[in-house]
């Protein structure tokens, strides 16, 4: 058993020294890693836009389901699609995480800082709507009051920090050099300002 576990160590110390040799791919296979990257933004950022719609039509079309809006956005930790709202927040999180993960600039500092505060408030609940609605272990443990400020300051700062991203994106992007295929840098700049400004 022993020797079973030593060669097992030591196949794991010669995978993790060696990084994989991608030097003779081809532009094919460099534009599929790209095109991978993109697409993945793509569909969370997808997903953050068509969160509250989805929300709104899910719970609306459950059995104990309503059309009526809710307080906040938040307030459908406790309604039938909790899940989807909650996991929304952790994907969100987890990609801002590692999206710049590899780069040394204050960008990436305000990725990693809102992916985790998206987790926070996923994971801290706002104070009920309603005091039919049973409190959870969280809120037992802490407080009602306690998980709510928590949730509160989160969302807020999160919000706050997506603003600036985008705005520290299109400032990035006004940069780039024009091509005669594509939206000009000046106007991407502009559109991602202005989402920056939607977002606050």
């Amino acid at each position: 058993m022993s020797t079973i576990v030593k060669r097992a160590a030591e196949s794991w110390r010669s995978f993790n020294n060696t990084p994989p040799d991608r030097s003779g791919l081809d532009d094919a296979w460099k534009t599929r890693y790209l095109k991978s990257y993109l697409l993945l933004r793509i569909i969370i950022g997808g997903l953050a836009l068509a969160m509250a719609v989805l929300l709104y039509f899910g719970t609306a079309l459950l059995p104990s389901g309503g059309w009526t809006l809710p307080a906040s956005l938040s307030d459908y930790y406790f309604s039938g699609m909790r899940e989807v709202f909650t996991c929304s927040l952790w994907v969100i999180g987890f990609f801002l995480l590692t999206y710049k993960a590899f780069e040394k600039t204050l960008e990436n500092v305000l990725t990693i800082l809102a992916g985790a505060l998206a987790i926070v408030f996923a994971f801290f609940p706002v104070a009920r709507p309603s005091t039919a609605i049973p409190l959870t272990p969280l809120q037992q443990g802490l407080g009602e009051h306690t998980v709510d400020i928590i949730h509160v300051i989160a969302a807020t700062t999160f919000g706050v920090l997506m603003a600036a991203i985008s705005y520290a994106f299109g400032s990035r992007e006004g940069l780039r050099p024009t091509a005669s295929d594509q939206h000009s840098p000046e106007f991407w700049r502009r559109f991602h300002h202005i989402c920056g400004y939607v977002i606050l």
